[in-house]
Order: structure tokens, then sequence, then C-alpha cells
């Protein structure tokens, strides 16, 4: 996610950047979403809260559960379950 919608998006103050980065509208950036509840960036935050407060998230195996379904998957690791539509 871009920092800005300054040059290079906010990465770099170097003229020519190393890694391109395209344009991006004020609205699709940090400095727009920061404060914003119901913005991708807050979304993203509250789903690092919620790894970071359920450890079996990252520290045990994850286990595909059979759906029979053709476009729905479904995941467990410990006791939390995550379930997608999973559109090809």
């Amino acid at each position: 996610m871009p920092w800005d919608s300054t040059h290079a998006n906010g990465f770099s103050t170097s003229t020519e950047p190393w890694l391109p980065s395209a344009d991006r509208s004020p609205s699709e950036t940090v400095a727009a979403q920061r404060t914003d509840k119901s913005s991708w960036l807050s979304r993203y935050r509250r789903l690092l809260a919620v790894r970071s407060e359920h450890p079996e998230l990252w520290n045990t195996p994850a286990q595909w559960i059979e759906t029979g379904s053709g476009t729905t998957r479904m995941v467990q690791r410990g006791t939390m379950v995550a379930v997608a539509n999973w559109e090809p």
C-alpha cells in the first residue's frame, strides 16, 4: 500500500527509484486511510490483531477440511476455522 500520493508513492525520494511504483490516487494511500475505520488499511490492521491474539493461527499446522463443494474451501488451525469462496 502506498504511503502517500507523492512521487514514488512516498517510498523513495530518488528521481528514479529502484522499484517502480505506479501513481496512486490519494484515497488509496496510508495517509488517507489511517483514520478511516472502514478502509482496507484498518481492516488489515484488525486482521493482524486477530492473528496476534490467537497464536494457534500461526503456530499449529493447517488442515484442509473437505467441503464437498466445488467453490467452497475450509482450513482449520487449532480451534479456528476459515471458510472461503474459492471461485476459479
